[in-house]
């Protein structure tokens, strides 16, 4: 059992809404943010985020989407994931996010979660599925906290969202272990992508280690159809693991 609630932190003026899950006990427990999908925090990073608190971590899934004043996630609530329209809207709602709001984000929730009286706050990382993947390539190179970084086939790292460098652009301010977890069928990354990442990191000398899996991108969103349950039950106790030798 973990408990669960939702926190409002206010960053650049605006209220962020946090997905938190504590395991139970009195801690300290090491940290780790769950950085959301196209869709936002809904369902399913909420369960991912319970179930890295049942893996004995504080976890905290922020709502990057808070600074957007449409009324697109209501509107797609309805629609199949992973369905055209959906994905074309969800978009919509990507082309707003800037680089380094993402980052004040992301290091406005780990100060945050360091605030927490049952966190070890020298001991914080993050993790990340597709669009949230990418923001945790972003977040690596930017939030010197965090102790390790697990992005889920990262998607976009080649593009800025804003002005500046591209997230791929800014590897060389990573300073922690990494490990990237991918679809051998996916496309983006592409297993080519995928090989571009590997060489950057070990140019940087960034400890890393990759682990692909036979199946396409998004395959643990178990609301969608490419949700593979082999890759998605593989790769889950190896990313935690990973958290935990370099957590805690």
């Amino acid at each position: 059992m973990v408990q669960i609630r939702w926190d409002t932190l206010t960053v650049g003026g605006d209220p962020m809404p946090v997905y938190v899950a504590i395991p139970d006990g009195d801690g300290p427990f090491p940290a780790v943010i769950v950085n959301q999908g196209l869709g936002s925090v809904e369902h399913v990073i909420q369960k991912l985020t319970e179930r890295v608190a049942e893996a004995g971590f504080v976890a905290a899934a922020p709502l990057y989407y808070h600074r957007q004043k449409d009324n697109i996630l209501d509107e797609v609530k309805e629609l199949p994931p992973g369905s055209p329209e959906r994905v074309k809207r969800l978009f919509e709602k990507v082309a707003q996010l800037r680089d380094d709001e993402v980052i004040a984000d992301g290091r406005a929730a780990v100060e945050h979660l360091q605030t927490f009286a049952n966190v070890s706050a020298a001991q914080v990382g993050v993790m990340g599925f597709c669009l949230g993947g990418r923001i945790t390539w972003l977040q690596t190179t930017a939030i010197p906290e965090f102790k390790a970084s697990a992005p889920f086939y990262p998607a976009g790292v080649w593009t800025a969202w804003g002005d500046g460098p591209t997230a791929f652009e800014r590897s060389s301010g990573i300073n922690c272990p990494v490990m990237g977890s991918f679809g051998l069928e996916d496309g983006n990354p592409s297993p080519e992508d995928v090989e571009k990442l590997d060489a950057e990191l070990t140019r940087l000398g960034v400890e890393h280690e990759f682990h692909s899996y036979q199946a396409g991108h998004d395959f643990q969103n178990f609301s969608a159809a490419r949700y593979n349950e082999a890759a998605a039950t593989a790769s889950w106790p190896v990313v935690m693991d990973f958290l935990h030798r370099h957590l805690g």
